[in-house]
């Protein structure tokens, strides 16, 4: 696995950075993928090679006007790895938010349903209809669509680990690498209801797309998907086996390389900590040199989604990181250590 490793790392970029501005020159562990986008982790050559290369060569700024093969060999792509029957069509737009806002209006207007389930807790995005379909605390701020179902987790539902065949597969800000690039692929009937229905100028643009079809081809080339499994059970079993040290410690879970610890403060009652002790652990970790950020409608919850480059040796060293933030940070007020 060591040698894999840097065979990975050599050709598709580093898992580390040091933005001299924010960090004084120091080198970071990052544990979250710049909440997502970073799925190859920094600088790798493999998105700094297309994008470069399409933008010297761009043919079009814009699929309104004119297509490019990026666009079309990503669309492409896209319909090839992702379920589905008969005529299929593919959007593209520049972020999570506005591949829900597109999904979700398509699919009322197509089907005349007005009735959406989503989960309490869930954050879809921060356009005008995707914040409508949250179920986020954050969102608290705009009514919810009417019809709206919110329902408490139960197990996680991501179609390919549940055997499902969705009518829409919905590509956020991931796709494009760090690029603002998403995507919403789906039947033709659906997604062709009615012309000039979601555009987005530059969405698909040539320099975007370059960038998401070098994140798929490394993706599929050093087989992405199975390491974070393998990865991500090393990274959660060491987790885990922080419980009996750490009383703060309620619960471990997620799947591959997306991964919450919850904190309480107390396991029986899984009273959540307060947001200030959540807060204590991650800044204890930035001092030691890794990064990663809390979610969850109590902000008790840490938050890893590493770059899907993550070596075996980097997920210890980040639970020996957080096994001492949490040492640290149970004992001392909050404050410069």
């Amino acid at each position: 696995m060591a040698e894999r490793d840097a065979q990975v790392i050599a050709k598709i970029g580093k898992l580390r950075f040091s933005p001299l501005s924010l960090c004084g020159g120091r080198e970071l562990l990052d544990l979250s993928a710049s909440f997502g986008p970073a799925v190859l982790g920094y600088g790798h050559p493999a998105i700094t090679a297309a994008v470069s290369a399409a933008s010297a060569n761009m043919a079009g700024a814009s699929l309104l006007a004119f297509p490019n093969e990026n666009a079309v060999r990503l669309a492409e792509t896209l319909l090839r790895i992702t379920p589905g029957a008969g005529d299929r069509r593919v959007w593209f737009g520049h972020s999570g938010p506005d591949a829900n806002d597109c999904a979700m209006r398509v699919v009322q207007a197509a089907t005349g349903r007005t009735r959406f389930i989503s989960f309490i807790g869930s954050y879809h995005g921060n356009l005008s209809g995707s914040m409508s379909i949250s179920g986020h605390t954050a969102m608290t701020h705009t009514l919810p669509r009417a019809g709206l179902l919110l329902l408490p987790y139960g197990r996680l539902h991501c179609f390919e680990h549940e055997g499902l065949t969705p009518d829409l597969v919905i590509f956020g800000k991931a796709l494009g690498g760090g690029l603002p690039l998403s995507a919403v692929v789906g039947a033709r009937e659906i997604m062709d209801h009615a012309g000039a229905f979601a555009l987005q100028t530059t969405g698909g643009n040539p320099i975007a797309t370059a960038a998401g079809l070098a994140v798929l081809q490394a993706i599929d080339e050093f087989d992405l998907g199975a390491r974070a499994q393998t990865i991500g059970a090393r990274f959660v079993a060491g987790l885990r086996g922080l419980s009996a040290r750490h009383a703060m410690i309620g619960d471990v879970r997620g799947r591959g390389l997306a991964v919450g610890v919850e904190l309480v403060l107390d396991r029986d009652s899984r009273e959540p900590v307060p947001v200030a002790t959540t807060a204590k652990v991650i800044y204890r970790a930035y001092q030691l040199g890794a990064v990663f950020f809390y979610v969850g409608l109590k902000g008790n919850v840490l938050e890893f989604t590493p770059p899907l480059t993550l070596t075996e040796a980097e997920a210890d060293e980040g639970v020996a990181i957080i096994d001492q933030a949490m040492a640290d940070a149970d004992v001392a007020p909050f404050m410069m250590w």
